[in-house]
C-alpha cells in the first residue's frame, strides 16, 4: 500500500523537530562528565535488577583509566535494538565487526562512549567487546542529565541505523555542535548535509554498509586530528542547523490540510 501511495505521489515524510529555546549548550568539563557517569553507574549497581557486567566494567574503566579527558570523544545514544546497533555488530569484509574495526582506528587517548539499553543479546555482545577494548565504554541504561552531558561533550556522533523514519538523536547532536556520521536512510539522509554538518555513508549490502561506515568514521577521525579549520567549520554548521517544531507544524498543515475543506 505504501509503495502504491509513493508511486502516486501520495506518500509524504515530515521531519521531527527539537527545541532551540534553551541557552547554547556549553561543552562540559571532562571531570563533570566523569563524575556524572560514575554516579549513574553507582546508581545502576545499587539496584540488583540493573546489576550488569557492563556496569561493573564501565565503573572500573572510569575509575582507573579515564582520569584524563579523551583527546577525541565519539558518542552514540539510543536504544540497543537491531534497528540502532546491528550495523555496529555487522561483520565487515575482513570478518571483524564494524565496531571492532572502528575501535582499532582509535589512537591512545581517544574514546567511544555508547549509552543505551534494550535487547539483552545485543547488549551482551556490546559488553563483550567493551571487555576487550579499553577505548570503548558501554553504558547500559539511562539516567536524567547524562545524555545532555554526552551530547555536549562529544566530538562526533555515530548513528548507523539500519532504517530511520526520521530520528531525533542526530538533531540533538547537531544542536550541541557535534558533526554526525549517519547511514543514508530515511530522515538521517534528510537531516545531515554530507560534508557540511556531518557525513553520510551508504551501501547495497550489509557488509558494504559496514565497510563504508568504518571508512567514514576513519575519515572523520583524520579530519578531527589534522584539519582544525575544516573541523571547526563542521561544528559551526552543525550548531547552526535548525529543525524546529514550527517548521514541522507548517509542513503538516501544508501537506495534510491545504486545499481541503475543514
Amino acid at each position: 500500500d505504501l509503495q502504491v501511495a509513493a508511486r502516486e505521489e501520495r506518500l509524504v515524510g515530515i521531519l521531527n523537530g527539537c527545541s532551540y529555546d534553551q541557552p547554547r549548550i556549553r561543552r562540559p568539563a571532562w571531570k563533570a562528565l566523569r563524575v556524572s557517569i560514575v554516579a549513574a553507574l553507582e546508581h545502576w549497581m545499587s539496584r540488583s535488577t540493573y546489576l550488569h557486567s557492563s556496569h561493573y566494567l564501565a565503573h572500573k574503566k572510569i575509575t582507573t583509566r579515564l582520569t584524563r579527558k579523551p583527546t577525541t570523544l565519539l558518542v552514540s545514544i539510543g536504544r540497543a535494538t537491531s534497528q540502532k546497533v546491528s550495523l555496529f555488530l555487522q561483520a565487515t569484509s575482513s570478518g571483524q565487526t564494524a565496531l571492532e574495526k572502528i575501535l582499532d582506528k582509535l589512537s591512545p587517548g581517544e574514546l567511544f562512549v555508547m549509552l543505551g539499553s534494550g535487547d539483552a543479546e545485543l547488549s551482551s555482545r556490546l559488553t563483550e567487546i567493551a571487555h576487550r577494548y579499553d577505548s570503548f565504554l558501554f553504558l547500559e541504561g539511562f539516567i536524567d542529565g547524562l545524555p545532555d552531558l554526552l551530547y555536549g561533550a562529544g566530538d562526533a556522533f555515530l548513528m548507523p541505523s539500519s532504517f530511520e523514519p526520521c530520528g531525533i538523536s542526530q538533531m540533538l547532536a547537531l544542536r550541541a555542535g557535534q558533526p554526525c556520521v549517519v547511514h543514508g536512510v530515511g530522515g538521517l539522509r534528510d537531516t545531515i548535509d554530507h560534508g557540511r554538518t556531518g557525513y553520510v555513508f551508504e551501501g547495497t549490502t550489509p557488509v558494504e554498509q559496514a565497510d563504508r561506515f568504518v571508512s567514514t568514521v576513519g575519515e572523520v577521525l583524520s579530519i578531527r586530528a589534522s584539519d582544525k579549520t575544516t573541523w571547526q567549520a563542521l561544528r559551526d554548521a552543525a550548531r547552526a542547523e535548525r529543525f524546529n517544531w514550527d517548521k514541522a507544524a507548517q509542513h503538516y498543515e501544508q501537506v495534510l490540510y491545504a486545499n481541503h475543506d475543514a
